[in-house]
């Protein structure tokens, strides 16, 4: 993540900007919030990596969800099970998984 980080890091200028507009940027991202100008649609295209940043907006918004998913592959990287974990072949048998299987189906059934 530290490589992302220093590739990524955000200005003071473009901090205070997600900070005071982020509500704004999301509602245009999800489109809660139609676009009202051209500005705006680029930005829109550019959060969906559909045109490439160019206004200081758009460049702080990059940067921003470019550091949240470093963060969040991060997170996922501490947290994956030690493949010691959890089931294993021997932990049912193939006929117990028929069992199981046909359990279900019979549950399915009955909806």
């Amino acid at each position: 993540m530290s490589e992302v980080a220093s590739l990524c890091e955000l200005t003071p200028q473009e901090e205070a900007l997600l900070e005071r507009h982020m509500d704004f940027y999301r509602s245009l991202e999800t489109g809660q919030r139609k676009p009202t100008t051209e500005a705006q649609e680029h930005f829109v295209r550019v959060s969906r990596a559909l045109a490439a940043a160019e206004t200081i907006h758009e460049l702080a918004y990059v940067k921003h969800m470019s550091l949240r998913a470093a963060q969040r592959a991060a997170k996922r990287a501490e947290s994956e099970h030690d493949s010691e974990d959890g089931p294993k072949a021997e932990w049912f048998s193939r006929e117990d998984w028929y069992k199981l299987r046909g359990r279900q189906r019979g549950d399915m059934r009955d909806t």
